[in-house]
């Protein structure tokens, strides 16, 4: 066997990548797009969507090849090392780091451009990676309106490309809410780099997004007070039918309560629950359940209970937990079973940084947060953008970048806010929440993904792809207004 040496293996990928033909040119490629002979589904999606997207770009269809086998390019080749002989070979290569947040690889070896995760989720990331700082695609709202893309005659694939990164939270978020079934917002959080909040089963496991489900479970229908009184809560004494969120101490509604989320993950084909109290409801008030004075470990305790009620029938679930409502304070008993706790924001204040010398809220928030950080592995949910009356312009994103570095820099795992998803028949698009938070919404998108992106180069970027010859002046006025919301004296909170 003839040994090259290492430099002269070098050179020579170098000189072959810079030799390779355009990736299109006039509508004509010479190129294939290459996946497992069995890709997972977020890997065939993501062949999908490049061929898609280049296709509108320039005209030019590139073929999707479904092989294991390792042969000359020139290829885009999408995958992980554990789906991918190609990318196996060249995993030292390609630097991808272990764990389970995701991450990317974008790299040019050979005659190969390969766009490689550390699991399929990731490998579609790397291509919306490639689409986005290579060939500046931008998916600025949801909705084809939203979609901008350049319209190009000729581009080739760059001999030194080489960019890696790991995303820096594991769970980011912007959940749905009112209209939580729709498809074009789905499809824009994935392509912000967002890896939950769909809860359209079809679109989010054709992307591989992470199937977590929960919310207001631990209730009893109020259909039920006719029949099973004893389930309710007591207040004032005696069972109401008001006191949904049920008597936590009569097994019947634990019972209940386990048999109804084993459902509802078995329906909706979840790996991960988040199950909490019903929302705004009295609690009971029976001697039993209010044995223990500490509101937020009565609730801790018994979700730990829950859990373990769960896990004999759905054994690999996994669980996360909330700080919310009379739960939110810090508990005296300890955290079980969970892999975060996400503590309600909804008493920060959204004009200050949250370290600002003169803003008692946040100290009180950052506090309180800090000290439930002893108890568990924490995430943040948020309501920046659901908390107005009406829908309005927020020009708020040097505070949105505050908060994201400083709770990166505090090890939180989960960034979560509620989106405001609503198309009423007759309202006017300035009407919309979509509409007048789309700046912020695409901000926030961008930072949980990259806490360190530059925030003006982002600023820049949105007025050059959505205004045209107005982006300068535009830009102008997007800074002037942020400056204006950063230098308001009031305290702004839920």
């Amino acid at each position: 066997m003839i040994k090259v040496p290492v430099l002269m293996t070098a050179l020579l990928a170098a000189a072959n990548a810079a030799d390779l033909p355009p990736l299109f040119d006039n509508g004509k490629t010479a190129w294939e797009i290459r996946i497992p002979a069995q890709p997972t589904a977020p890997e065939q999606y993501a062949a999908e969507e490049l061929q898609t997207t280049l296709r509108k770009i320039a005209g030019a269809e590139l073929p999707i090849a479904f092989t294991d086998a390792i042969g000359p390019g020139p290829a885009i080749v999408i995958g992980t090392p554990q789906s991918s002989r190609e990318i196996a070979q060249h995993a030292e290569t390609l630097k991808l780091a272990a764990g389970t947040s995701e991450s990317i690889a974008v790299k040019t070896i050979a005659d190969k451009l390969v766009l490689a995760g550390n699991q399929p989720r990731a490998a579609l990331y790397a291509v919306y990676s490639f689409l986005r700082e290579e060939l500046s695609c931008r998916w600025l709202w949801p909705g084809d309106d939203g979609e901008f893309l350049p319209a190009l005659t000729t581009w080739s694939v760059p001999a030194d490309l080489d960019r890696t990164f790991t995303a820096n939270f594991r769970y980011r978020e912007m959940t749905p809410c009112h209209l939580h079934h729709h498809v074009p917002t789905e499809i824009w959080m994935a392509r912000n780099f967002l890896n939950r909040g769909s809860r359209t089963a079809a679109i989010r496991d054709r992307m591989g997004l992470v199937r977590g489900g929960g919310g207001h479970q631990v209730a009893v229908s109020q259909k039920l007070f006719d029949t099973r009184p004893e389930l309710f809560s007591v207040i004032n004494g005696k069972h109401d039918p008001a006191g949904t969120a049920g008597c936590w101490t009569n097994p019947d509604f634990t019972n209940l309560v386990v048999d109804n989320i084993v459902k509802y993950a078995r329906d909706n084909n979840l790996e991960h629950l988040n199950a909490f109290p019903a929302d705004i409801t009295p609690r009971c008030e029976c001697d039993r359940c209010t044995a223990n004075p500490d509101k937020s470990s009565r609730w801790f305790n018994y979700y730990a209970d829950l859990i373990a009620k769960i896990r004999q029938q759905l054994p690999d679930m996994t669980f996360g937990g909330i700080a919310y409502q009379e739960y939110r304070p810090v508990p005296v008993t300890p955290v079980r079973g969970l892999e975060y706790v996400q503590h309600c924001q909804y008493s920060r204040c959204y004009v200050h940084k949250l370290d600002h010398p003169d803003c008692a809220l946040n100290h009180k928030t950052m506090d309180e947060l800090n000290r439930w950080r002893e108890k568990a592995p924490m995430g943040i949910y948020g309501y920046e953008f659901d908390v107005f009356n009406a829908p309005m312009y927020l020009p708020m994103w040097n505070m949105l970048q505050d908060e994201i570095k400083t709770f990166r820099d505090l090890g939180i795992v989960y960034m979560k806010t509620e989106l405001s998803v609503q198309y009423p028949p007759k309202a006017a698009r300035a009407d919309l929440p979509q509409q007048a938070h789309r700046l912020a919404n695409y901000l926030y998108a961008q930072l949980i993904w990259n806490p360190d992106a530059d925030l003006n180069s982002l600023l820049a970027d949105w007025c050059q792809h959505a205004y045209g010859p107005a982006a300068t002046h535009l830009l102008d006025y997007h800074r002037a207004m942020a400056a204006a919301w950063d230098a308001m004296t009031i305290h702004l909170t839920y």
